[in-house]
């Protein structure tokens, strides 16, 4: 099962902007772990959407950050899952949304790797991930599809240079990477998924 929780930048006379969010999950028992990170529009009110939608690659200014527990085994009492939200206190700018995906990993103990550049010109202020079932991009109006596979995890989320590596100098940060991991077994059919915010 799947437990979305989400977190909204600050509106009102001053709005602020996201940048980028993460993802934190407590396990006091069971599979609990972040599957998935991502930027999302809330409601035209303002409130917390049920939906979670992923944001659309090429979307602008989305408001608000998802976070995806999935509980791929036992699951137990007081497990939560937590989002958070980095936001600018100015609101003049304009962020993008570019997103990407793989097939996979979809072999036992094997991982799958994706990244996706900013546009030229633009710069990298954050990034999430997704590990799922959807077999293309989401584009702002499909629900996160849970994984089949209990095994399935993220091990890294990260800035990466021009060549789509990881970014160790931290001085020429292009675009954001994820890479997922099957774990000990696997019924196919996995997908991640990366989003950078330019």
């Amino acid at each position: 099962s799947v437990m979305p929780a989400g977190a909204v930048c600050p509106g009102g006379m001053a709005p602020t902007k996201l940048l980028s969010g993460g993802a934190y999950v407590t396990v006091p028992d069971g599979s609990l772990k972040p599957i998935a990170s991502y930027p999302y529009f809330t409601t035209a009110d303002g409130g917390v959407s049920s939906s979670y939608y992923p944001a659309a690659s090429g979307a602008t200014n989305p408001n608000a950050w998802a976070a995806i527990g999935w509980v791929g085994g036992s699951a137990g009492p007081g497990n939560n899952t937590y989002a958070f939200a980095v936001c600018a206190r100015t609101a003049t700018f304009t962020n993008t949304v570019e997103q990407a995906f793989v097939n996979g990993p979809n072999l036992a103990s094997t991982a799958s790797t994706t990244t996706v550049p900013c546009p030229t010109g633009s710069q990298v202020v954050g990034g999430g991930f997704s590990m799922d079932s959807e077999a293309a991009l989401y584009g702002g109006s499909t629900f996160f599809k849970a994984s089949q596979n209990s095994g399935d995890h993220l091990v890294a989320s990260y800035p990466t240079d021009s060549s789509g590596n990881p970014d160790w100098s931290q001085a020429t940060t292009k675009g954001w990477g994820a890479r997922g991991h099957s774990g000990g077994q696997t019924l196919g059919g996995t997908h991640t998924h990366v989003w950078a915010m330019c």
